[in-house]
């Protein structure tokens, strides 16, 4: 084998060094940040009024409209807010949580921070719901 064989290979092989040692630290954070995204998701999905105040505890106030099939939960002293609707059959769906100062809206209070949502187009809702209110990825009761 020739020396100038012998330092192409070391080249190519320093280059798929370097490459691997930029680029592993963003590939192992994305693969945690998946991850936490993962088990946010499954907290919160089929969240139910029973399974929030199995997790969370009883909220500080809990207001049901009957005209339109929604309850409203409080905690954090009204700051966070969690809306859930009922079906035909009787079941509670979970449907948004809001964050906030409490203001009243139609003699509803709701929170003035608005709707928890994705940043940037990242699919990480569910994450920003579980890092306003943690309780909802614990798997133990209260």
């Amino acid at each position: 084998m020739g020396l100038t064989f012998k330092i192409a290979i070391g080249v190519f092989i320093g280059a798929i060094g370097a490459f691997l040692a930029i680029n592993a630290p963003a590939w192992i954070q994305q693969s945690r940040r998946e991850g936490w995204y993962a088990e946010a998701r499954e907290a919160v999905h089929g969240l139910t009024p029973d399974v929030l105040i199995e997790r969370c505890g009883k909220p500080q106030k809990d207001l049901t409209d009957k005209a339109v099939h929604t309850r409203f939960m409080y905690y954090e002293d009204g700051l966070v807010v969690l809306a859930f609707w009922q079906d035909k059959d009787g079941s509670w769906h979970f449907q948004s949580m809001q964050h906030g100062e409490p203001i009243a809206v139609n003699g509803v209070v709701l929170a003035d921070g608005g709707f928890i949502k994705a940043d940037e187009g990242k699919d990480n809702k569910e994450f920003n719901e579980v890092a306003m209110l943690p309780c909802l990825g614990e798997k133990e009761s209260r």
